[in-house]
C-alpha cells in the first residue's frame, strides 16, 4: 500500500511539473487562438512607394501608394489577412460592401467598400476598409482610389496586443 501511494504522490507530481510548465524547462503553451501579428512586410503591398511611417516594424502607422488598381490591392489585403487567420480566401467583390468573420484568432476580420452614392450612381472615389480585431494584434487597412488618379492610396496600422 505504501508504494502504492508513493507511485500515485510520484505520478501527480510529474503531471503538475509538466502542465506547469517546468519539466525540463518547458513552458506553457501559448493561449489557443492567439496569433502574433505576421512581420511587417507581410502587410506592404508589393512594389509599392511608402510615403511615411510613424512607429517601428512591429507596431506603426504607414501610407503608401501603387500605381496598380483599386481592386488588385483590395484583394491583395483580403489575401494577406485571411492568410494571417488561416481563414477560406474566398474573392471580394469590390463593388459590394460586407463581410463579417468571426474565429480570427479569437477575434474578428470584417471589410466594408464604399463605391456607391445613395442614389446608385458611383463615387468618382472608391475606397475599401478592412479591419481584424484579435487576441494578438489590431490591424486597419483603408485602401482608396480616385478616378482619374495615377495612384492607389494605402494606409495601414498595426497594434500587438501585449501578452
Amino acid at each position: 500500500m505504501k508504494y502504492v501511494l508513493v507511485g500515485v504522490v510520484f505520478f501527480l507530481a510529474v503531471a503538475a511539473a509538466f502542465y506547469g510548465g517546468v519539466f525540463v524547462g518547458r513552458a506553457k503553451p501559448d493561449t489557443p487562438g492567439v496569433l502574433p501579428p505576421p512581420p511587417a512586410d507581410h502587410w506592404t503591398y508589393p512594389d509599392s512607394k511608402e510615403l511615411m511611417r510613424s512607429g517601428d516594424q512591429e507596431k506603426f502607422l504607414a501610407v503608401f501608394v501603387t500605381p496598380d488598381d483599386f481592386d488588385a490591392v483590395a484583394r491583395f489585403y483580403h489575401r494577406q489577412i485571411s492568410q494571417a487567420g488561416g481563414l477560406p480566401e474566398g474573392n471580394i467583390d469590390a463593388l459590394r460592401a460586407g463581410l463579417s468573420s468571426s474565429g480570427f484568432g479569437r477575434g474578428t476580420y470584417c471589410y466594408a467598400v464604399d463605391a456607391g452614392q445613395p442614389d446608385g450612381k458611383p463615387r468618382k472615389a472608391r475606397d475599401a476598409t478592412f479591419a481584424v480585431r484579435s487576441q494578438g494584434y489590431d490591424l486597419n487597412v483603408f485602401v482608396s482610389r480616385a478616378e482619374g488618379e495615377a495612384y492607389t492610396h494605402i494606409t495601414l496600422t498595426l497594434d500587438p496586443k501585449e501578452r
